[in-house]
């Protein structure tokens, strides 16, 4: 990748993902397994967008580091759906996908995309697969529980999925049009791109910041599931 000047907001862009990594960490002795995993996930991220930066700068090609991530999120992500899924059906079809999206993760390395350029189809099968999941997960977790939402942090992490893959999801469609278009309508393009992914790591952060409510059981508090 070749040196450029960046517009601010990509970097605060990329920066962002240390908020919900932070949050994460900060309230980890509090957090139940699934969260734990989430946690390690961003964590994982912030850690790739700064060796990206760092690489950049440095005249480094950093996207193979995208190729990468994109099998450690889904792999994490189906993990901690899969475990809020109260069919056991949908449980099974979820641990089943995760078979397929290696298999078609390895295939695509090998006969579609280059390692030396942006992952293209593992990314784009993916959003699709999370945009699907989360909306079917936020009626559930609406419908199974009598507690207030905002303070279930299933429901701000399913949210921020929600809108970090559809907004993913849209850039990706559109990808080879933006490509096309002249400065002022890449900055206006990725522009957006930024803001979707400053907001959805913002609300990513409030579900690690949920407050524990109290629940039936001698009095003890615990995290809000």
């Amino acid at each position: 990748i070749v040196p450029m000047h960046l517009p601010l907001l990509a970097y605060l862009a990329g920066l962002s993902g240390g908020v919900p990594c932070t949050s994460g960490l900060l309230r980890w002795r509090s957090l139940s397994s699934d969260l734990r995993i989430l946690a390690v996930l961003f964590t994982v991220n912030f850690v790739a967008m700064i060796v990206q930066i760092a690489l950049s700068r440095k005249g480094v090609n950093n996207l193979w580091i995208s190729h990468f991530y994109s099998l450690i999120e889904f792999l994490c992500l189906t993990w901690v759906f899969a475990e809020w899924q109260v069919t056991g059906w949908k449980r099974k079809l979820l641990h089943h996908s995760v078979l397929g999206y290696i298999i078609f993760w390895v295939l695509s390395k090998l006969f579609l995309e280059d390692l030396t350029r942006q992952p293209y189809y593992t990314v784009f099968l993916s959003k699709i697969f999370f945009t699907a999941w989360s909306i079917q997960l936020l009626p559930l977790i609406s419908g199974e529980t009598k507690a207030q939402l905002f303070s279930l942090p299933r429901f701000w992490i399913v949210s921020a999925n929600l809108i970090s893959s559809s907004g993913s999801l849209m850039f990706y469609s559109l990808r080879t049009t933006i490509d096309k278009l002249p400065l002022e309508g890449l900055v206006i393009a990725y522009g957006i791109h930024w803001i979707i992914m400053i907001l959805s790591n913002a609300v990513f952060a409030a579900g690690f910041l949920c407050k524990a409510r109290p629940r039936n059981s001698g009095g003890q508090l615990e995290l809000a599931q």
